[in-house]
């Protein structure tokens, strides 16, 4: 007698807490990148998942009830509304057949809602990445890595950098060790295939490395300890002092920023910032997050940000008073999907 929970992607953390849900995971394509002249067969695939989904949930569930279809945490950047909206007439069938969009933010619902969405099939729900809980064992992760590090330096890292990044990255680095000598920069490829090639960049540019893979100490002449390990990227924002979040100098959009602003770091990102554009816009507001333009941007961000220990604190500070501000939108999601669930009639 259970609601049946279908989920395109993340299926088991759009439900989580929401007792006795069975879960079903639906994979298929969503990304932004899609070129144009792909967008229209994309759009047909989506049509044809939806009315497929109905059906098949049509013949399982409560007929009086019907299928209930929810897209939960929606976002819709700009960038992927204008490829959209040149194909809103294919689309608007298809989201039409949809009974509620739980999007992250106000922008994105006005974007769905141009597409053809209407309104009362929206909700703002916020975004469920501010749902961070750290973990119960970070403090002591944190110190048995701090531990490997001699001296007290002042920690940047560098996290999840693309390809075509690091180079950036590096250069900005040389430029702070000129101001501060005593700089560590924490180094964190996205993707572990890129490790080695990384590794080899920076010693390339005639920077001393030490590999987390070694379990090495990190000696005061270490410059750069490359992070290439998995599983372990709250742990090196732990013994950080400022981050850097990649895929923001390259055009991938951005990474997760909320999880250093969770530990209270200060937050730097570069110009792109599509996947997280809500999130940096609000973490910039506060007072928690600065963006720069390119290295040499970077370089000066970073000098200023270490030179003023006041700033640090008001940054890392601003970010986790905004991010306990935001929870409570998996609630607000929970609520919708049980809404939905128990509803005999309408729309959610």
């Amino acid at each position: 007698d259970r609601p049946n929970f279908y989920s395109t992607t993340g299926g088991h953390g759009a439900c989580r807490g929401c007792g006795e849900v069975t879960a079903i995971r639906l994979v298929m394509a969503t990304s932004h990148a899609l070129a144009e002249d792909r967008r229209r067969a994309h759009l047909r695939e989506l049509d044809e998942v939806v009315t497929r989904l109905r059906d098949k949930l049509d013949t399982v569930d409560d007929p009086a009830r019907g299928a209930r279809v929810i897209v939960a945490n929606a976002r819709l950047s700009e960038k992927s509304f204008r490829g959209y909206e040149k194909f809103a007439k294919l689309g608007k069938p298809m989201l039409q057949a949809i009974d509620c969009i739980a999007a992250q933010g106000e922008a994105d619902a006005q974007r769905f809602e141009r597409l053809g969405v209407p309104r009362e099939r929206l909700r703002v729900t916020g975004s469920i990445k501010f749902e961070i809980d750290l973990p119960d064992d970070l403090a002591q992760k944190r110190e048995a890595m701090k531990a490997s590090f001699a001296g007290n330096r002042p920690v940047l890292i560098a996290a999840s950098t693309r390809e075509g990044e690091e180079e950036h990255v590096l250069r900005a680095f040389q430029q702070c060790l000129q101001t501060m000598p005593d700089l560590l920069l924490i180094l964190v490829p996205r993707h572990p295939e890129r490790f080695k090639s990384v590794a080899r960049l920076c010693e390339q540019n005639g920077l001393t490395l030490v590999k987390r893979s070694e379990h090495s100490v990190v000696t005061e002449k270490t410059q750069v300890f490359l992070g290439d390990s998995m599983g372990e990227m709250l742990t090196y924002f732990s013994v950080s002092d400022v981050a850097f979040v990649g895929g923001s100098l390259v055009n991938t959009g951005c990474h997760n920023v909320l999880e250093p602003a969770a530990l209270g770091l200060p937050v730097l990102v570069g110009p792109s910032q599509f996947n997280f554009q809500s999130i940096c816009e609000q973490l910039e507001s506060a007072g928690a997050l600065k963006t720069v333009a390119d290295a040499e941007g970077l370089a000066h961000a970073v000098l200023q940000v270490f030179a003023d220990e006041s700033l640090r604190q008001s940054m890392g500070s601003a970010g986790r008073q905004l991010i306990e501000e935001n929870r409570g939108a998996l609630q607000r999601i929970e609520d919708i999907v049980w809404q939905a669930a128990d509803d005999q009639g309408g729309k959610p």
